[in-house]
C-alpha cells in the first residue's frame, strides 16, 4: 500500500496547565464555560489561554458545563370574558329560519349584472 494512502495516527498534544484548568473548572462548580474560565485563569493564576484553545482542552479533558434549561412559562388567559351581544343574533336558533344575503351589482359592457349569495345561518 502506498504511503500517502495510509492514515496518519494523530498524536495527543500535551495540554498545558492541565491540573490548573481542571481545578479552576471544579472550583467554579462546573458552571464556567471556556470564555469565563479563560478570564478566571488569567485573573487568579495569571495564565493566559485563548478561549478557543481552552475549549478544545476542555473537550479532551471531558469538562462539560451543565446549563439548566429555562422553564416554559404557562400562558395565563382570562377565559371568563363575556362580550355584549351588539348584533342581537340568536345563536341557538333552529335550522332554516335565518338567512343572510350578499348582493353584488356591477356593470359589464352596458349590462347590469346582479349576483346574490344566500347563506344559511
Amino acid at each position: 500500500m502506498k504511503s500517502w494512502k495510509l492514515k496518519k495516527i494523530e498524536k495527543q498534544k500535551y495540554i498545558k496547565h492541565e491540573e490548573v484548568i481542571h481545578q479552576g473548572f471544579v472550583n467554579n462548580k462546573m458552571r464556567y464555560g471556556r470564555r469565563r474560565l479563560s478570564k478566571y485563569l488569567f485573573l487568579t493564576y495569571n495564565i493566559k489561554v485563548n478561549p478557543r484553545t481552552l475549549g478544545n482542552y476542555m473537550k479532551r479533558l471531558n469538562l462539560f458545563t451543565f446549563v439548566r434549561r429555562k422553564k416554559r412559562q404557562k400562558e395565563h388567559k382570562n377565559t371568563n370574558v363575556k362580550f355584549a351581544n351588539l348584533v342581537q343574533r340568536d345563536y341557538n336558533s333552529k335550522n332554516n329560519t335565518i338567512y343572510e344575503a350578499d348582493i353584488l351589482i356591477y356593470q359589464h359592457q352596458k349590462i347590469l349584472i346582479k349576483i346574490i349569495f344566500i347563506y344559511q345561518l
